[in-house]
């Protein structure tokens, strides 16, 4: 009669400290998969946090005063996540900036920010849209009818101002161009007074219409947008791969397996 034989019962494990080399190169892959993790992450609780269903209507009336005070009162209201607001203003475009390359329906393109200046000299910077081009400099005024300087309406949702992470390239304010928006950078350069920080706006509709110059593409776009639930598969599996790691690197380097 054939007796089985289980593997690892007549045996005990035992630690023992790593290589150095390989030790080096898991630690700095561990951490590599951690910040990939992290960062999609962040984008996942950022635009869960800041996520508002799209409705008819806008939250009235037409706000006018840009400061941060007053964007707080309106966050607590019910009617803040249900509905996009309308704010009213001059577009300063000598403070624009183009964000991309990003592209939508197979086009290259850029999102161009400008602030929108409002009672009391108040700014806050709005995500006019989509303008397509191969160059990030693509003359950011020409989004205006030349010689329009009247007051707009902007409609839209207004979202926590982001900031560049580790994977992002650096770009040039002296162009006027970044890859991702970042507050800090733009206002380290302009030094914009009377400029809200901590808030942009991410409009859906512009008016008048005969203030444009080119054809309008709304920055709330879906395809050119991840889901916020796609950004938690990502980090998901950037921190299951750290962990598939770790478990690798203790079984074949720090595990001994000895006689009882």
């Amino acid at each position: 009669m054939r007796i089985l034989k289980i593997p690892f019962l007549d045996k005990t494990f035992h630690f023992r400290a790593p290589p150095i080399i390989p030790g080096l190169f898991t630690l700095l892959s561990l951490a590599l998969l951690c910040a990939l993790g992290t960062w999609q992450m962040d984008k996942y609780l950022i635009k869960t946090a800041d996520s508002c269903a799209p409705s008819d209507g806008a939250y009235d009336p037409p706000i006018s005063d840009l400061h941060t005070e007053q964007f707080n009162d309106i966050r607590s209201a019910s009617s803040y996540c249900t509905k996009p607001l309308r704010f009213q203003g001059t577009l300063d475009m000598k403070y624009s900036v183009t964000i991309g390359p990003r592209m939508h329906k197979d086009r290259p393109g850029y999102y161009l920010y400008a602030p929108l200046t409002g009672d009391d000299d108040t700014k806050i910077y709005a995500n006019l849209g989509w303008l397509p081009g191969t160059s990030p400099n693509a003359n950011p005024e020409d989004f205006l009818q030349s010689g329009f300087t009247g007051p707009v309406e902007l409609t839209g949702y207004l979202k926590k101002a982001g900031k560049k992470n580790m994977f992002t390239p650096a770009g040039s304010m002296k162009d006027g161009h970044l890859f991702a928006f970042d507050m800090k950078d733009v206002q380290d350069y302009y030094a914009i007074s009377g400029l809200n920080e901590e808030k942009i706006i991410h409009i859906t509709d512009i008016k008048p219409a005969g203030a444009l110059n080119t054809p309008f593409t709304p920055a709330a776009l879906k395809s050119t947008y991840l889901e916020p639930g796609r950004h938690l598969q990502y980090a998901l599996f950037w921190f299951s791969m750290a962990v598939a790691l770790l478990i690798i690197f203790t079984g074949r380097f720090m595990i001994v397996w000895l006689p009882k």
